[in-house]
């Protein structure tokens, strides 16, 4: 029976043992799941702020830095500000940086002329900055969809195994329960034979008491496992919800980087927009400029034409007005001279016929009143023949009476009737008899009125013949003894004045034309006169023009040599600061060749060292320095290049000093190199990620690793002046 006890108690103990062994394991693997969690997070912030490797530098098996676990939590103990601010201040400082290269090569192109092969150079490493940070962009998207993808397995690993765990110890608590009762059964048993086994009740109560002490100690055992279970799974909890924080964080970084290149896009398309639309109006400017300047001089060189062919012409005309003047006052004496004796003539021809006019008007006048005495006559005749036409019907309305008397018996009642008209018709016709008497003699006398009119008419167109006659003969006479009759000339007088006419003739002629040709020379004038002062204005407003344009050059050209002044006093500063950091660079260069002599001393001592020290190491998580070093006792280090040697440990306790084996120095030499190769080439947010690393692997204190990060600084800040 005890055999059969010892046996299930071994039994036992080798499934706790066993059991706590997988616990243990378990818990061991889920830490280091933390561990590699934490580091991979801490590396992929390092490389989504901008952790740039160096084709150079890195080979094609290094991949990306990742810190230890130590130097994780150093980064956290030096410098508490949060990544997203780090992140922020690279893409600000990249933005800035981009930003004012841009401006000096607009500067620089504006200037023109062949650029500097520094400047050149500079340009180049910010165009590989640009291409390296879109390439590094991808690869961070996809590196990080990758290591998303690994925590996600991570994690499921991580539940399967607490579910294994969880029935684990279930088993465990099923079989110590099991344990139990078959201890109080035998406990029965014993107590049912215990009057024949007096001497084995003892030591039954031994065992039993003994088996119950470890059934005791076995579910304290069970009890901390299943604390440290719910340790398990809590740090589990909060491993998923860092994870969790750190996708969040990851998106946001990556939503931003994006924006932020977009807009450095935008800005860089609207930069080149504007200096095109300058470059294109300046180009206008200066072939406005010309044009105007050559304008302005064939203007110029026109108006010295005809301002020259003006005073040409001017003197010409003088000349030629003052001989035609000459020539037209002599003519015009002779002529006046001339139409003087013409005048004189025409004055006395003049009054001739005024006179010979007044007797014909005289004549005009008695025919006037014989043509009013011969209308007189006619109307007397006309109103004569009225009455032999009354006569006549009279005479025609007897001889109708006459005849109806010597008609038929009929007739007689009418006799009377006719009597009686015939008395009234005898009356009427003693009456219109009278009255022709009377017309007759009426009309004797205006026939012979009228034949006196007429005789006096006659006599009156005898005499006005007579005087047109002899207003004529007197006009001829006159002429005649004026000299109109040229025939009765001599030859002589008749040549002489056919030449003083054709003269009078050739004279007005010459004076028309020569008025027509003032005429001409005037509106000439005036036309020349209109042109010189619109090419006057012209000239004014073109010099005008000119003023305004050379006053632009000349502002230009000041501006330009200001630009020129800086451009050249940049360059200065460029080579000053090129000077410095080559400098600064061979004295780093130096400093790394004796850091790597020292590395190599101090991998040769620390393996010799190694092997005759005892286990004192880097920690489980990879850091630099043991797990149980504290504040505390670095506060007492000093910042130095070199890792300690053996034997200097700094311990109040008399502890050993921690020891490096060749892999501590491997990752002391790539932190080192990287660090030195990013602040050879200028990557500032990296050899800012890397200086928390670089304290670690060197165990600097808070206050030396401050020091180191102003040095940093400074040395950034001269570099950030000359770019």
């Amino acid at each position: 029976m005890q055999n059969q006890f010892k046996t299930f108690q071994t039994k036992l103990q080798s499934t706790v043992k066993d059991l706590n062994a997988n616990i243990t394991d378990g818990a061991t693997r889920l830490k280091q799941q933390i561990v590699e969690n934490v580091a991979a997070q801490a590396g992929s912030s390092q490389g989504t702020t901008s952790l740039e490797p160096s084709p150079s530098k890195q080979g094609g098996s290094d991949g990306y830095l990742r810190l230890p676990v130590e130097s994780a939590k150093k980064l956290r103990w030096y410098d508490q500000h949060d990544m997203k601010m780090i992140i922020q201040l690279h893409l600000r400082e990249k933005h800035e940086l981009i930003q004012a290269n841009s401006l000096l090569r607009e500067a620089l192109q504006k200037m023109g002329g062949a650029s500097h092969p520094e400047v050149a150079a500079v340009n180049a490493a910010i165009d590989k900055i640009k291409v390296d940070d879109d390439a590094l962009n991808d690869v961070l998207v996809l590196a990080a969809q990758s290591e998303i993808d690994r925590l996600q397995e991570q994690v499921g690993n991580l539940s399967t195994e607490l579910r294994s765990l969880q029935q684990q110890q279930q088993q465990a608590a099923v079989a110590s329960a099991s344990l139990a009762e078959k201890n109080e059964e035998e406990a029965g048993a014993t107590d049912t034979e215990g009057a024949r086994y007096d001497d084995g009740i003892a030591t039954d109560k031994k065992s039993s008491t003994s088996s119950c002490s470890h059934c005791s100690a076995l579910r304290q055992q069970t009890a901390r496992l299943t604390s440290a279970l719910a340790e398990a799974s809590a740090a589990k909890d909060v491993a998923e919800e860092q994870l969790a924080k750190y996708k969040e964080k990851h998106n946001e970084m990556q939503s931003a980087q994006l924006e932020v290149v977009r807009l450095s896009q935008d800005e860089r398309l609207q930069a080149e927009a504007r200096c095109e639309e300058a470059e294109i109006k300046a180009t206008k400017e200066a072939k406005r400029a010309e044009q105007l300047l050559i304008e302005l001089k064939s203007f110029k060189e026109r108006a010295q034409k005809a301002e020259a062919s003006l005073q040409d012409e001017r003197s010409k005309h003088a000349v030629k007005t003052v001989a035609t003047e000459a020539n037209q006052r002599a003519r015009a004496a002779e002529l006046e001279m001339t139409t003087a004796s013409l005048s004189h003539q025409l004055a006395s021809s003049q009054a001739q016929v005024t006179a010979l006019e007044n007797k014909l008007s005289a004549t005009e006048a008695e025919a006037a009143r014989a043509a009013a005495d011969a209308r007189d006559l006619e109307s007397a005749a006309s109103e004569r023949d009225d009455l032999y036409a009354r006569l006549a019907a009279a005479e025609a309305r007897l001889e109708e009476g006459r005849a109806v008397q010597l008609s038929s018996g009929a007739l007689r009642d009418m006799f009377e009737q006719s009597e009686s008209k015939r008395v009234v018709a005898e009356e009427e016709l003693v009456a219109t008899a009278k009255l022709a008497a009377e017309l007759e003699e009426r009309l004797a006398q205006a026939t012979v009125s009228a034949e006196d009119a007429l005789l006096e008419a006659q006599q009156a167109g005898v005499k006005a013949s007579a005087v047109w006659e002899a207003i004529d003969a007197a006009v001829e006479e006159r002429w005649s003894q004026a000299g109109n009759d040229r025939s009765k000339w001599p030859a002589c007088a008749q040549e002489e004045i056919e030449a003083v006419e054709a003269r009078l003739s050739a004279l007005n002629a010459a004076h028309k034309s020569l008025q027509e040709k003032l005429q001409l020379a005037e509106s000439a004038q005036k036309k020349a006169e209109e042109v010189s002062v619109a090419a006057e204005q012209k000239a004014l407003t073109a010099e005008a023009g000119l003023e305004r344009l050379a006053r632009s050059s000349e502002q230009r050209e000041r501006r330009l040599e200001a630009a020129a002044l800086a451009a050249t006093r940049q360059v200065d500063e460029f080579r000053a600061a090129l000077g410095r950091l080559e400098r600064e660079k061979d004295q780093l260069v130096e400093d790394r060749n004796s850091l790597e002599e020292a590395a190599r001393e101090a991998s040769t001592a620390m393996a010799g060292a190694r092997m005759h020290a005892g286990s004192g190491s880097i920690s489980e998580g990879g850091g630099v320095y043991n797990s149980s070093s504290t504040i505390n006792e670095e506060k007492s280090l000093y910042l130095t290049p070199l890792p300690r040697r053996p034997g200097s440990s700094d311990n109040s306790n008399g502890d050993t000093a921690h020891l490096m084996d060749p892999t501590d120095l491997m990752y002391l030499r790539n932190v080192l190199l990287k660090f030195l190769g990013a602040h050879l080439e200028n990557r500032v947010q990296e050899c800012e990620v890397l200086l928390p690393a670089l304290a670690a692997v060197l165990r600097a204190s808070p206050v030396e690793y401050h020091k180191l990060k102003e040095m940093h600084t400074k040395s950034h800040a001269l570099l950030g002046g000359w770019i």
